[in-house]
């Protein structure tokens, strides 16, 4: 046996040997060139085209707010997840503004003639309420609630605005089934109702003219190069590029542009596509206040206008899924606590502030170097929707000195230090 276990071993041992000294055979050296495409995702989000907002000084029909509106509702109908950030800027009297402030109990204790208001969005907490909290309501919120923005007035040369900002990550359908729409408006009235499509993604449709007797051929060279829509019997089917298509007497088959058609370039005489999925995540907010009774009588002149900006933004399911637990009903809480932003014409605005959790003092470090800020009394400082007690948000606009220095500055930044000792900063550049 120790033999032929022996025999086996060398055998074996000549047979890799064999094997090495064989030569190697190669092919020829090639290269393969291959286009780069962008996969792009159906995005479309449902919001409503209108919405009525009032000032409720006594509080008719509503339930206890003095700013009356309806909801704006939000809901998902993209095959992906998306970020809606949300940005209301309101319009107040330019003759004589009235003055908001961060708190609703500042409103209410407030006895100038001239008016004061407390102003605030409100994100639904589920589909149908506004607070989960039992015997509460829409009245009884206030700054405190997580679901609630304060509106922040503008500095001195804009105290008629006022803005508040939140943002919503809505899911996508569990499984999203997408459909495709053809738009073709053929005259003013099918125009207006184009446009009315809340947020869509609209694509500019060009029908293919066939050659008889090539139809297939040049329907496989054009999905070769890229996507078809074909329509039968009124239904559209989006083929994607290097998929298969079959010519059938009696369709239509359409090339769609690279770049998005906005709603309010629609024309009439061309045909558009947009897609959409099912129903996803929903959110939905609406503006609540509270009116001094100092001011006798308000009005719309005082609160004449709300405009509400929505930018949307497919995001991947990997962030989705890193957010999701902190949203409640859509609502993105964010990083909690004081923040601090600085925009590019040195307007630095810091909110989240709180009794606990105060202003305390500023510096700005160029370069290497740190200055206070506070010291310099040339600065322009906003205190309406902030104080020393309550906090809210305070906003101050560096003077030409300090934004020369930043433009001169290699590297520039400003450093709020709060009441607990802690500090926040945010990178500052000057445009």
């Amino acid at each position: 046996m120790k033999a032929k276990r022996f025999l086996s071993t060398v055998v074996a041992g000549a047979l890799v040997a064999a094997q090495m000294a064989m030569p190697v055979m190669a092919a020829d050296g090639g290269e393969v060139e291959v286009d780069v495409t962008t996969r792009t995702a159906v995005i479309r989000v449902e919001v409503p085209t209108t919405l009525a907002i009032a000032v409720n000084q006594f509080e008719k029909g509503d339930t206890g707010s003095q700013v009356y509106s309806e909801a704006f509702d939000i809901t998902n109908k993209s095959e992906i997840p998306v970020k809606v950030s949300v940005t209301s800027t309101a319009s107040l009297d330019t003759t004589s503004p009235i003055t908001l402030t961060a708190t609703k109990d500042a409103a209410a204790e407030d006895t100038s003639v001239d008016g004061a208001a407390w102003l605030a969005v409100a994100a639904k907490t589920s589909a149908s309420k506004y607070t989960e909290e039992a015997g509460k309501d829409v009245k009884d919120l206030t700054e405190a609630n997580a679901n609630v923005a304060t509106f922040a007035q503008g500095t001195e040369a804009a105290k008629s605005t006022a803005k508040a900002e939140q943002t919503f990550y809505l899911a996508a359908e569990t499984t999203p089934t997408v459909t495709y729409t053809k738009v073709a408006p053929t005259d003013a009235d099918e125009l207006a109702a184009a446009k009315k499509i809340s947020y869509a993604k609209f694509y500019e449709l060009t029908e293919m003219t066939l050659t008889a007797g090539s139809e297939q051929d040049e329907l496989d060279a054009a999905i070769a190069a890229g996507d078809l829509y074909q329509e039968a019997s009124g239904t559209l089917t989006l083929i994607e590029k290097g998929g298969t298509v079959t010519w059938a007497s009696g369709n239509k088959y359409y090339t769609a542009a690279a770049a998005e058609t906005l709603s309010k370039d629609l024309a009439t005489g061309k045909a558009y596509v947009y897609g959409e999925a099912g129903a996803g995540g929903a959110a939905g907010f609406r503006y609540i206040g509270k009116l001094s009774e100092g001011k006798e009588t308000w009005t719309a002149s005082d609160i004449s206008k709300i405009v509400i900006k929505y930018d949307i933004a497919g995001v991947t399911g990997t962030r989705y899924a890193e957010v999701e637990s902190d949203c409640t009903y859509g609502l993105y809480a964010g990083v909690a606590g004081p923040q601090v932003t600085a925009s590019d014409d040195g307007i630095i605005t810091i909110v989240n502030l709180t009794a606990a959790n105060n202003y305390k003092a500023s510096n700005i470090v160029l370069d290497a170097e740190t200055y206070s800020i506070d010291t310099d009394k040339n600065m322009v400082w906003v205190t309406d929707s902030w104080d020393k007690e309550n906090g809210g948000t305070l906003i101050f606009e560096l003077n030409d000195a300090w934004k020369n220095a930043v433009k001169d500055a290699a590297s520039a930044k400003i450093v709020v230090t709060l009441t607990d000792d802690s500090t926040i900063e945010t990178p500052i550049t000057i445009s």
